[in-house]
């Protein structure tokens, strides 16, 4: 990230390209001027040093370039790891989550169940008791019904 800075620090400001364009220039005709004093043999030798160190030189900045590039990779998929991390434990979190709500809503369930089965019981042997009340008021009253014609059979034969 500083040198994204620099480099727009570099790009806002042309005269400073100019400025290494003209000592480049510079460099270069103060070379031409020494090789000018020499032999055919060592100034084709100097051409080629310079080719070299040229090459060299662009070879340098390829390097850095692909390590600042490797660099700025290498930090975007740290934070694609890390933001993964994040997303597979906020995803644990929301299953366990979702998993104790269903548990407890299983829980809530079977208690429910349980309280409708034991008020359904509750109600048949209300039903049960009201019926049998009622068959023994009903013999009851069949009995007493027996006894008044019995009675009534022993008066009839008595007299």
């Amino acid at each position: 990230e500083a040198t994204d800075a620099k480099k727009s620090r570099k790009d806002q400001s042309p005269a400073r390209g100019d400025r290494k364009r003209q000592q480049d220039k510079k460099r270069d005709d103060d070379r031409r001027k020494k090789d000018s004093n020499r032999r055919p043999d060592e100034e084709r030798k100097s051409k080629e040093d310079d080719h070299r160190r040229h090459d060299q030189e662009l070879q340098r900045r390829r390097d850095e370039k692909r390590r600042k590039d490797e660099e700025r990779c290498r930090k975007i998929d740290e934070r694609c790891k890390e933001r993964e991390m994040e997303r597979k434990a906020r995803d644990d979190r929301q299953r366990k989550e979702d998993e104790e709500r269903r548990v407890e809503m299983e829980k809530r369930h079977r208690e429910d169940r349980k309280r409708r089965e034991e008020l359904m019981a509750a109600k048949r042997l209300e039903e049960e008791a009201n019926l049998l009340e009622e068959e023994a008021k009903v013999m009851r009253q069949q009995q007493a019904t027996l006894n008044v014609m019995q009675a009534l059979q022993n008066l009839s034969q008595a007299t």
